[in-house]
């Protein structure tokens, strides 16, 4: 047996009898169910059946080989499957559903359902937990979800997932109010002004540096209470910049005819304290008309 494979067995062997110990009787009835043994080593298991034991606990084989498996969610999520893991809603509960939602939508049709599915178990989540958008969470759910994306998949994968969430949000009433505006720069204020601080980003506090008739400066910097339970994390983690230069990105193209830029001038990331974007955008020319 090679040192790898001790270690895996090791960190398999502590996590069933962690669970073992949390969940008692429940984790028997569970086996039971499953028509899985209770006795012997349960990582000794066939690949196929322990593969059923941890898909019925709604965990992945990496978050158990990383110890990242919050294992008060799973005892909870046995007895209500809709238990919402408590690290995304327990404190300052700012971000929509609706964001996560978004971006899973996106790993869904990128990169397929079971890939979906597979980072929904990863953490801890379910398709149940999205049912209702009206829901909060705070900023720790999109910054995993787009850790995760950087992380396996690259950045430009990020960016393109802000820019996606346009699609769904030109949908709502505040896209459809929005788009209604004739000038981009008016209607970059009022979202910013008047639609960020309330519904879209609660976790920042924003601010219009300079507007003009082609671009908008934007500064942002976590609230105080934000930064102070979540900043280490903020600080150390390029992804959630990324996503918002997507969205900053096709932001002015919720009105016609327009498309835009976004370029990212300072960052949390960079240790430069503060976020800035210059968020661009021109009129797109009408194509061509065919005389006949």
């Amino acid at each position: 047996m090679t040192t790898s494979d001790y270690s895996f067995d090791r960190r398999l062997t502590s996590f069933f009898n962690s669970s073992r110990e949390l969940l008692g009787d429940q984790f028997d009835h569970l086996l039971d169910g499953l028509r899985i043994s209770s006795r012997g080593e349960l990582s000794e298991l066939p690949v196929t059946e322990l593969l059923r034991v941890l898909n019925a606990l709604n965990v992945t084989l990496d978050s158990v080989m990383t110890g990242s498996v919050d294992l008060e969610t799973m005892r909870r999520q046995l007895k209500h499957r809709e238990a919402f893991p408590e690290r995304f809603g327990a404190k300052y509960p700012y971000s929509s559903r609706f964001t996560g939602f978004y971006m899973l939508d996106y790993v869904s049709r990128c990169f397929g359902d079971k890939t979906a599915q597979l980072l929904r178990q990863r953490l801890q989540l379910r398709q149940e937990h999205f049912a209702d958008l009206s829901h909060k969470n705070n900023i720790l759910l999109p910054l995993e979800i787009a850790t995760y994306v950087h992380d396996y998949f690259g950045p430009d994968y990020v960016r393109d997932m802000g820019r996606n969430s346009i699609v769904h949000y030109r949908k709502g009433p505040q896209g459809r109010e929005l788009a209604a505006m004739s000038d981009v720069s008016s209607m970059l204020e009022r979202f910013f002004i008047d639609f960020a601080p309330t519904t879209v980003e609660k976790n920042y506090d924003w601010s219009l540096q300079r507007v003009e008739h082609d671009s908008v400066l934007l500064q942002g910097r976590p609230k105080g209470e934000v930064n102070e339970e979540f900043g280490g994390r903020l600080v150390r983690n390029r992804s959630l910049e990324l996503l918002r230069s997507g969205f900053f990105t096709d932001l002015p193209t919720l009105i016609s005819g327009h498309r835009g830029s976004c370029a990212q001038l300072k960052g949390l990331s960079r240790g430069d304290g503060v976020d800035l974007y210059r968020i661009s955008f021109t009129k797109v020319s009408a194509a061509p008309s065919m005389i006949h």
